[in-house]
């Protein structure tokens, strides 16, 4: 919430002639952005009112100061880039420098993914993969997780069920582009009721992700 100061402030703009009226604004969305030291990338509106003439024809663009971590550890994006954001979907793709992908929410809500060829996690049957405590959960759109459980790894549901790993490894190069070793393998339903044992050997599940990689993981 604004403040009585900050209110006055509009007002006070709002009753400038157009071109001063203009630079107000700019300050104030300056203002509204100082608490913000993160930086990010997204696909900006082409109708965004603050894009200079030679960004219109591009979309995509890293931004200064566009988000921070609040005191619960959430990510908190600045308004006037949520503002900006195209939306996919009915959510924001916003990539933070060092930290990965997120979707947003109109309102702001976030919920980090795992990274799929350097975008986020693509919906499958309603789901996402979401990174919680070093760990895979899965989430539904409106940011819940669905399963109750976290796994040390899991694929995208095909067909009502998903293939996840407990006591696997992430042997490299990292989390965001994973290989997979080890660990005892199951496929669960969409309420993370195990049903199906899988016993797996590495190559067995190098052949599997590549499978999946290339959609034909069934």
């Amino acid at each position: 919430m604004r403040s009585i100061v900050a209110l006055l402030f509009l007002a006070s703009a709002a009753l400038l002639p157009g071109s001063q009226r203009d630079e107000v604004q700019g300050i104030e969305a300056r203002s509204e952005d100082s608490a913000y030291d993160l930086q990010c990338a997204y696909t900006a509106r082409r109708d965004a009112p603050d894009l200079s003439p030679n960004q219109a024809d591009f979309e995509w663009d890293h931004y200064e100061e566009c988000a921070r971590i609040d005191e619960n550890g959430q990510l908190r994006v600045a308004p006037s880039h949520l503002r900006r954001m195209v939306l996919s979907d009915g959510f924001g793709d916003l990539l933070i420098e060092g930290s990965g992908w997120y979707y947003l929410t109109p309102e702001g809500r976030s919920l980090q993914v795992v990274i799929v060829d350097f975008g986020p996690d693509p919906w499958s049957e309603g789901l996402t993969r979401g990174w919680q405590d070093g760990g895979v959960v899965y989430f539904d759109r409106d940011f819940r997780p669905v399963t109750g459980i976290r796994y040390d790894f899991g694929w995208p549901y095909r067909e009502g069920r998903a293939l996840v790993c407990q006591g696997c490894e992430i042997v490299g190069p990292d989390r965001d582009h994973p290989r997979i070793a080890g660990g005892r393998w199951a496929f669960i339903d969409r309420f993370g009721v195990e049903f199906e044992e899988a016993e797996l050997s590495d190559e067995q599940v190098r052949v599997l992700q590549r499978c999946q990689e290339l959609g034909c993981l069934r």
